[in-house]
């Protein structure tokens, strides 16, 4: 991949950083050891620019980030954070308009590194989190915007944030994640935009940690009041597990199943036609079969 390296050494022992990389491809793999040594930093401005990169594999040697490592890595989708025992410098995805992906893994009760990340995003970001429980988590964030206006009668700026997303950042504690304020919230997101809300809610509900019965039935219902629109959505986005989720626990109509289906063909997307199929027209033990074949579909 065309990684440059620099060697250091600091009370810890010898160390290699990435300095560049001159040729990344579409999925980029930072190694755990260069030379000899363990690849413990990545330098500032390591990676700015590259237009290359779509998904980014940091391994958990990782202990520090440099300033605007990744900056304007205008094609990059998603990051793997192999630990969140690292230390990140400001700006490491800024200008990354196509990052709505981010997986990190825990290996302690320390959430500073994910709360310091999400500060560096307004963008609707889901993230999903190996916590040190063994637990699996997903939370979607979503987007938000900020600025200012001037008074100039008072000589002064007055600050002002559209969007739900500081608020659902902020659940996020340098010492855990607050899900019973997170879940509080779905209310709000659901001003934003039926779509935030479906997300949130979908995401809560497959990786269920720490979600209450009460907040499980706002997610729910959430589902089954846009589950049409949402189910068409995520066939467009090809998220099949998804798509089968909202399947198997019956929060769409046979009819939008065969709807979406039907979307599904015109891409020649196999396995989301039949799965979307099977559910729009069960098979039947008697009579005829009135329904599409799959064949027919594609």
């Amino acid at each position: 991949m065309g990684f440059v390296f620099s060697i250091g050494s600091d009370k810890d022992g010898s160390y290699a950083a990435v300095e560049s990389c001159t040729d990344p491809g579409r999925i980029c793999a930072i190694p755990r050891m260069a030379e000899g040594v363990m690849v413990r930093r990545i330098a500032s401005h390591a990676l700015a620019g590259n237009g290359d990169i779509r998904e980014l594999f940091l391994p958990d040697t990782i202990r520090e980030i440099g300033s605007f490592a990744f900056y304007n890595c205008r094609n990059l989708e998603s990051i793997s954070f192999g630990s969140a025992d690292a230390v990140i410098a400001d700006g490491i995805v800024g200008f990354c308009r196509h990052l709505s992906r981010i997986e990190v893994t825990f290996w302690e009760e320390r959430f500073t590194f994910l709360r310091d990340l999400l500060g560096q995003t307004d963008r609707d970001l889901t993230v999903r989190l190996n916590l040190p429980d063994g637990q699996k988590a997903e939370l979607f964030f979503p987007e938000y915007t900020e600025g200012m206006d001037e008074d100039t009668h008072a000589r002064a700026f007055h600050p002002w944030c559209d969007g739900s997303g500081i608020a659902f950042r902020e659940c996020v504690r340098r010492d855990g994640i607050d899900f019973a304020a997170y879940d509080q919230l779905l209310e709000r997101a659901a001003a934003d935009g039926w779509e935030k809300a479906c997300r949130i809610s979908i995401a809560r509900l497959m990786h269920p940690v720490s979600l209450k019965d009460e907040a499980a039935e706002r997610c729910r219902s959430s589902l089954l009041e846009n589950g049409t629109a949402f189910l068409n959505l995520l066939t467009q986005e090809d998220q099949t597990v998804q798509v089968q989720y909202l399947l198997e626990q019956r929060l769409v109509s046979a009819e939008a199943a065969g709807e979406a289906a039907l979307a599904a063909a015109e891409r020649k997307k196999t396995e989301l036609v039949s799965l979307l199929m099977a559910y729009a027209r069960p098979e039947k033990k008697d009579g005829p079969d009135d329904g599409f074949d799959l064949d027919e579909l594609l």
